[in-house]
């Protein structure tokens, strides 16, 4: 299987700090001790859900969250997911989605991977092509087991998303920070251990990374 394109960089991960560096080593661990990737997944949501409620209560953000049910605007970009993440996202398709409809997600995911190929994040956000999972209500199809950068994409004024995301002006929403920022360097920290362990890239763009998983299964299946 061909290593899919990534939004993020390539060859060099930003740096990490200190929750950075702990997903990293948590992540070899992880790998030395042979568990399953989904279970490295539930970890990792589960840290990040814990570190959102420590937040509300110490540090909570400047103004009202903005997000809620229906409200779709951030899910019109490219979102970088690790190697735990995609298959954890993948089983849950197997497992919670009946044939015809994973047979229609699994279409859809590579639509989007083929359309988004190529493009900077930026101009995957300005072309402002809609998640494959995302329902005509609004609503994500995978909530349960969404992606940390999704989860974390907390905003404070929904016009502001509007306007980042399907509005021609990337960079303009305004988001709580600390959430995002703590994802992130989940993210980051968990590719620098898969890495390190395996010696592959660790992260890659949702779509892409899904629409490689998908082939290996499918392959697999029809070998």
């Amino acid at each position: 299987m061909a290593p899919p394109a990534t939004s993020a960089a390539e060859d060099d991960l930003p740096p990490l700090d200190r929750t950075g560096e702990a997903a990293r080593d948590a992540m070899v661990s992880d790998f030395l001790a042979g568990l399953d990737p989904k279970e490295t997944a539930r970890r990792l949501i589960a840290e990040l859900e814990a570190e959102v409620a420590r937040l509300e209560s110490a540090a909570p953000p400047p103004k009202p969250l903005a997000c809620k049910a229906g409200c779709a605007w951030c899910c019109h970009q490219g979102v970088d997911v690790t190697l735990p993440e995609a298959s954890l996202i993948a089983a849950w398709l197997d497992k919670s989605v009946p044939p015809a409809e994973r047979r229609r997600l699994v279409a859809a995911v590579r639509d989007v991977a083929a359309r988004s190929r190529g493009l900077t994040p930026v101009e995957r956000q300005r072309a402002a092509i809609p998640c494959a999972f995302l329902k005509a209500d609004g609503a994500c199809g995978i909530y349960a087991v969404r992606p940390l950068l999704c989860r974390a994409a907390l905003a404070t004024d929904a016009e502001r998303c509007r306007r980042a995301f399907v509005g021609g002006e990337p960079g303009t929403e305004e988001t709580w920070r600390e959430p995002a920022a703590h994802a992130k360097q989940l993210v980051l920290g968990t590719a620098a251990g898969y890495r390190l362990a395996t010696g592959s890239r660790g992260v890659y763009e949702l779509h892409a990374l899904l629409a490689a998983v998908f082939d290996k299964v499918d392959g697999a299946a029809g070998a």
